[in-house]
């Protein structure tokens, strides 16, 4: 359920998005003569990816933003929620479990970091195949892009967990290892991508 609401409060921010990136997609199309562009399936999977990671961006980077005595609040950065111990989630999920008798904190953090960044994984591949080659590029980009959001999370009101690069990282690489079933069992459709 959690899961779900993270999705649906990226959809605001990707509505947003969606009328600025058509414009700017097809200004650079009339203006480029880029190879591939043009290619519907190519198109559509950018408008995809890039919708996502506006979405992401929501949920991660973009300071939380509520309405309070002044209008506008962001709320100041708690320093309580940084935690550089990898593996605490697990020490967390166990002590939550005992006071709540519920799983759900741990399915959340755990699963929800790496189902997140599946797509970081499953696009880049997908539109760009030439530069992702093997599993090494996707792992880096898993890395770098998760510790961005990380550094950028220590000056928000949002927690900062070496776990968080762990899992999106090991998301991301998921999400590489699915583009590559996804290839195995839909060549023709995979190749229309590209």
């Amino acid at each position: 359920m959690a899961i779900l609401r993270y999705f649906l409060n990226m959809l605001p921010y990707m509505a947003a998005a969606l009328p600025l990136y058509l414009a700017g997609r097809c200004l650079f199309l009339h203006t480029s003569s880029a190879k591939g562009a043009g290619n519907l399936w190519r198109e559509a999977a950018l408008l995809v990816f890039m919708l996502y990671l506006v979405g992401l961006a929501s949920q991660t980077i973009i300071p939380k933003i509520q309405f309070g005595a002044h209008w506008l609040d962001i709320p100041e950065r708690d320093y309580s929620t940084l935690n550089l111990v990898p593996f605490m989630i697990f020490k967390d999920s166990w002590n939550m479990f005992q006071t709540t008798g519920s799983i759900l904190y741990f399915i959340t953090n755990f699963f929800g970091n790496m189902v997140m960044f599946y797509p970081l994984g499953f696009f880049p591949a997908m539109v760009w195949p030439k530069k992702f080659t093997s599993i090494r590029p996707a792992a880096l980009l898993g890395l770098v892009s998760s510790c961005f959001i990380e550094f950028c999370q220590l000056f928000l009101n949002r927690g900062t967990d070496i776990d968080d690069v762990l899992l999106n990282t090991c998301g991301v690489i998921t999400g590489y290892a699915l583009f590559l079933l996804f290839c195995r069992l839909f060549p023709k459709t995979a190749a229309r991508f590209q």
